[in-house]
C-alpha cells in the first residue's frame, strides 16, 4: 500500500516456517519485524510509570528476550532497541528540536533589530537561554540514567557500540 507520490510504503510479508530465535529477536529489536500486540503486552502498564520504572521494565523485557538465545545478539541491534525505547519515552529528538528553535530565533535578532521588540522581550532572552540550557542538561541526565538502568538490569554493551549509536539522542 502506498500513497500516490510513493512517500509512504507499507510492506507486509508473512514468514513461512520456523524463524530461528536469534534471527527473529534481532529483527524485532531493530524494528525490521513487527509482532502484532507485542509492545502492548508490557507498554500498556508503563504509561503511568515514572521514567526509571519504565526503563527498568523494558530492560527486564530485553533481558528476558536475550535469555532465550543460544548466542548473544548483535550489540548494535540491542543498542538500536534501547535507543528507540529511550526516545519513545523522553522524546529527546523533539525536545532538542525545540531547544534549537528557541536558540536560533533569539540568535537571529540582530543588534539593529533589538530596538523593535519590547524591552522586556530582549531582557528575558538571557533567562530563556539559561533555562533552555538547564532543560537540555536535565534531558542529558535522564538519557544517561536510562542507559545506566538498561546496563544494570539487562547487561552492558560494548563501549564502541554505545558511542556510535548514542549520538542520535545526545546531539
Amino acid at each position: 500500500m502506498s500513497e500516490d507520490k510513493g512517500e509512504l510504503a507499507l510492506t507486509i510479508a508473512v514468514a513461512r516456517g520456523l524463524v530461528e530465535p536469534r534471527q527473529a529477536l534481532e529483527a524485532f529489536l531493530t524494528g525490521a519485524v513487527f509482532v502484532p500486540n507485542s509492545a502492548t503486552t508490557w507498554k500498556r502498564v508503563d504509561l503511568d510509570a515514572g521514567p526509571q520504572e519504565f526503563f527498568r521494565r523494558n530492560a527486564l523485557v530485553e533481558r528476558k528476550l536475550r535469555s532465550h538465545l543460544a548466542a548473544p545478539p548483535d550489540p548494535g541491534s540491542v543498542q538500536v532497541w534501547r535507543d528507540r525505547i529511550i526516545e519513545s519515552r523522553l522524546k529527546a529528538t523533539r525536545q532538542r528540536s525545540f531547544f534549537d528553535s528557541v536558540r536560533k530565533t533569539l540568535d537571529e535578532i540582530k543588534p539593529p533589530e533589538r530596538a523593535s521588540p519590547p524591552a522586556d522581550f530582549i531582557d528575558c532572552s538571557p533567562r530563556v537561554l539559561a533555562e533552555i540550557n538547564q532543560l537540555e542538561q536535565e534531558l542529558d541526565q535522564e538519557i544517561s540514567s536510562a542507559y545506566r538502568m538498561f546496563d544494570a538490569v539487562a547487561g552492558s554493551l560494548p563501549v564502541r557500540t554505545m558511542q556510535n549509536n548514542r549520538k542520535m539522542l545526545f546531539h
